[in-house]
């Protein structure tokens, strides 16, 4: 007998198929669980990609994507006429086409997996059912990021869901409903494998990953330890970024040091393999690549700036949180250095983050949607 019958639409506007990256991972896997205990989970997409998911989905899961095409020239018309004109509004477009599939699919919740999702859900539309705001970025980059226009929907959801407890306190002045937090979920990865002299990132490669930093400051301590590498996992989405990181390693000969790895199926295997992991993005909603370094049992180096990532990393605990380039340099070294270091610091790491396991993250979000 399943445990729930209710119907439950999970929606990502873009960026949905064929990424690797850790919404998405995150999307399916929730989508995932739900099936599996007992609810009926349709997906809904206008991804400009027509692609399979990165991510294994469950064939009971009903998907539906959506044509994304829409006429540049009516959008152009569109906004000059602030939207007044009915055909040429493409806001209304996607919203009455995700609407003709609600009144088909009749969800009894919408989970929405960031505020430009929500509003094509909310659009000029009233819905009956309960609606889930997923905010899966730092909060203060999505209110230094999104107009007025845009924050006015994070209103219109019902629940909104951060990551971490201090996103809920910074969040709080913008928003009228509840706000819930549950962390991303993070596998246990007991893999044994042989520890190579490997320091891993696994994130997209793009400027707010900021790769190109810690380049910088393993250059640094490079020569020192010539049998070190660093390994970049993760797809390339800004090509002039790349071209960026790849001239830096050659101006500093690290060639044979340095290499991008691309994307890969078997990242437990990869970080199983690795000894440190340096993380340093501007900023994390959650940083589910990091978290999932831990689980694996490394000690991690980000920076202190960093939201997300300076709430996961415990300085001298289970990791180190860097102040610049140079400080990030000397951490790198001091791990490189001292094996017994990097056990004791991974093995911290290991028990802080097995608070957002599966079991716990699927059953927070049962009661959320049940609440």
């Amino acid at each position: 007998m399943p445990k729930s019958s209710k119907t439950i639409l999970l929606y990502k506007a873009r960026n949905l198929l064929g990424s690797s990256g850790g919404i998405e991972k995150v999307f399916v896997w929730l989508a995932n669980g739900l099936d599996d205990n007992g609810y009926d989970v349709h997906i809904a997409t206008r991804d400009t990609h027509y692609a399979d998911f990165f991510f294994p989905l469950n064939k009971k899961i009903k998907f539906k994507h959506f044509d994304p095409q829409f006429s540049k020239l009516k959008h152009f018309i569109g906004k000059l006429s602030g939207e007044r004109i009915a055909c040429c509004n493409r806001e209304l477009h996607y919203s009455k086409m995700i609407r003709q599939y609600c009144d088909k699919i009749k969800p009894d919740v919408i989970i929405a997996t960031g505020v430009k999702d929500l509003q094509d859900i909310v659009y000029d539309n009233p819905y009956n059912c309960r609606k889930i705001l997923q905010l899966h970025m730092a909060p203060e980059y999505l209110l230094q990021n999104s107009s007025d226009k845009l924050l006015k929907v994070i209103n219109k959801a019902d629940v909104v869901q951060v990551l971490l407890p201090s996103f809920a306190d910074k969040i709080k002045p913008y928003v009228k409903e509840d706000i819930v937090v549950i962390g991303n979920p993070v596998e246990k990865n007991d893999i044994k494998a042989k520890k190579e002299k490997i320091i891993i990132c696994p994130a997209r490669i793009e400027t707010a990953k900021q790769q190109h930093l810690l380049i910088e400051a393993f250059a640094k301590v490079a020569k020192k330890y010539p049998d070190w590498q660093v390994h970049f996992y993760g797809a390339v989405s800004d090509k002039k970024y790349f071209a960026k990181c790849q001239g830096l390693i050659e101006r500093n000969n690290l060639q044979k040091q340095v290499l991008f790895k691309g994307v890969t199926n078997q990242m437990p295997e990869k970080l199983s393999q690795a000894s440190i992991c340096g993380f340093v993005s501007a900023q994390e909603g959650f940083g589910l690549g990091m978290a999932e370094a831990m689980a694996s049992g490394l000690p991690c180096v980000g920076f202190k700036s960093s939201s997300g990532v300076n709430e996961l990393i415990k300085h001298n605990k289970n990791g180190y949180l860097a102040d610049d380039i140079k400080d990030l340099a000397k951490y790198l070294g001091k791990l490189i250095d001292d094996g017994k270091l990097r056990d004791k610091l991974g093995n911290q790491a290991r028990k802080d983050i097995a608070q957002f396991n599966l079991q716990t993250i699927l059953t927070q979000w049962e009661e959320l949607i049940n609440g």
